[in-house]
């Protein structure tokens, strides 16, 4: 077993546009453009695409067509993990395969009904993939659930459930989430202020463990097995965060 800290980034830099026009009616065109960058150099994150996150119109309130993030990734990143499931020491981050994003994309945002929306997403073949993927959660005052789908097709074929829940005890949040049979995370969140937060988590991985025996290759740590992990942020003008990790071992 191997211990060590690890510089982690929280967020990768962007930036972007958005806007909205009432059309009448009750109505309005949307769109919003995005774009990640290195801050270090100021190069793309994606080489000769300017907005390699979003790039998108709606209309009717909640139809969509474009680039967008796909239907699994907003409740990934924010609201089945105490880390945001974005640094290195979110168990979340390291179990789990999604595409964050789809190009070519059609997009229906339901209203909240009784407590219940969802999300569905059509992405049309764009020479290589094509995909679909939906979202659907419920919630009810402190507590909610969700369950989220992406598959995707061609070169980047890719099938991927996520589901989970949430709580909310005065300053204290927790979470529980599973992605496909391959794991499970629990973690918290306790708020001492709007800019400290401290979290907690623990990952375990649904295969059998084993020793190391003779005879057989040896076995190596990987972060997304069982894992500790401790982060505090403190966000106001300035951010920064200090974070924590202890991997074990778990049959590959």
């Amino acid at each position: 077993m191997s211990r060590a800290w690890t510089r982690a980034r929280i967020a990768g830099s962007r930036w972007g546009v958005r806007g909205a026009e009432d059309s009448g009616g009750g109505n309005r065109i949307l769109f919003e453009l995005e774009n990640g960058f290195s801050s270090a150099d100021g190069t793309l994150a994606t080489s000769n695409t300017i907005f390699n996150r979003q790039a998108w119109v709606g209309a009717w309130g909640e139809v969509r067509a474009g680039r967008q993030y796909s239907p699994i990734y907003i409740p990934f990143k924010g609201q089945l993990d105490a880390f945001g499931a974005g640094i290195i020491t979110s168990g979340l981050n390291n179990l789990s395969k999604i595409t964050p994003y789809q190009s070519n994309a059609i997009t229906y945002l339901s209203p909240c009904v009784y407590g219940v929306s969802m999300t569905l997403q059509a992405a049309l073949r764009d020479g290589s993939t094509d995909g679909n993927g939906l979202d659907g959660d419920y919630r009810h005052g402190p507590f909610c659930v969700l369950y989220a789908h992406q598959q995707t097709n061609g070169d980047g074929i890719l099938r991927s459930n996520l589901g989970g829940a949430s709580y909310t005890y005065g300053k204290l949040t927790g979470f529980l989430a599973f992605f496909n049979g391959d794991g499970a995370s629990v973690s918290a969140l306790y708020a001492f202020a709007p800019d400290l937060r401290v979290s907690l988590g623990y990952t375990v991985c649904a295969r059998p463990f084993r020793r190391r025996q003779r005879r057989r290759p040896a076995q190596r740590d990987v972060a997304n097995t069982i894992y500790r992990s401790a982060r505090c942020s403190m966000r106001a003008r300035a951010g920064c965060a200090i974070a924590a990790t202890r991997p074990s071992r778990c049959a590959a």
